[in-house]
């Protein structure tokens, strides 16, 4: 088992991996992968992500995943990104998984989001 202090900082090699490597990218990412670059075991990984951040891997996934495709899509002010193209750019294999999570968190479409003014 993990003390706090290691839980903290193995809390911060992943916000690393995930934020400064992208990570989240990988269209084949996985907790293993995960665990593998930044040399954890999946184990301790998985219990710091559900501890820590009260998301299992792949709700972690999907929520750095809709944060990069929303500021994608601010930064592509003419809307030249396809919804398919933003999917892939962000890791996902499936335009309708895309979809599905980023209404999840944003409780909108890609297309909607791109629409609204924010």
């Amino acid at each position: 088992s993990l003390s706090d202090a290691n839980k903290e900082k193995l809390l911060k090699k992943i916000i690393k991996e995930m934020e400064v490597n992208n990570y989240f990218t990988n269209n084949l990412a996985s907790l293993s992968g995960l665990a593998r670059q930044i040399n954890e075991s999946p184990h301790h990984v998985s219990q710091v992500i559900n501890e820590k951040m009260n998301k299992n891997f792949f709700e972690m996934l999907a929520f750095y995943r809709v944060e990069h495709a929303k500021k994608l899509i601010r930064q592509d002010k003419q809307g030249k990104i396809t919804i398919e193209e933003l999917a892939e750019l962000v890791g996902y294999n499936s335009k309708s998984s895309f979809n599905s999570a980023f209404r999840k968190y944003t409780s909108k479409t890609p297309s909607e989001y791109r629409k609204s003014p924010d």
